[in-house]
């Protein structure tokens, strides 16, 4: 209802607002801002890819392992935070392996807001990410 209670949903960062990235991307049939905003909602990593564990503090590290062509090392996930490829960021500090060859993307403090089954449809239709 209000930037204070968003803020306080989010882990304290104020959630961004898709309709100004729509248009900052370009809309109409020349723009790519909504077919942005769809792959930036829907490109989290699957939730069996992010893997925990504890690190040195007793806290748990979530990190994401790479093993595809050039990009092989682990991406730790920053508490509060979550990866998506089609964030632009810089996860550098992030990255163990060949600094030459990282995963694409950043970090946000929106978690995945449209993982699978979230919504249950009256006729029974499946709920998958892609709709």
């Amino acid at each position: 209802p209000n930037d204070q209670a968003a803020r306080a949903a989010n882990g304290g960062a104020l959630p961004p607002d898709l309709s100004v990235i729509t248009k900052a991307r370009g809309h109409g049939a020349e723009g790519q801002g909504a077919s942005y905003v769809y792959s930036l909602l829907s490109g989290y990593p699957d939730a069996e890819k992010i893997k925990s564990k504890k690190g040195d503090d007793g806290l748990n590290i979530n990190y994401i392992e790479f093993d595809k062509g050039e990009v092989v090392g682990t991406l730790l996930q920053p508490t509060g935070q979550y990866y998506n490829p089609y964030m632009p960021g810089d996860v550098t500090a992030q990255w163990d392996g060949d600094p030459r060859h990282m995963p694409y993307g950043g970090f946000l403090a929106m978690a995945p807001q449209l993982p699978e089954g979230r919504v249950e449809y009256m006729d029974g239709t499946e709920a998958t990410t892609e709709q």
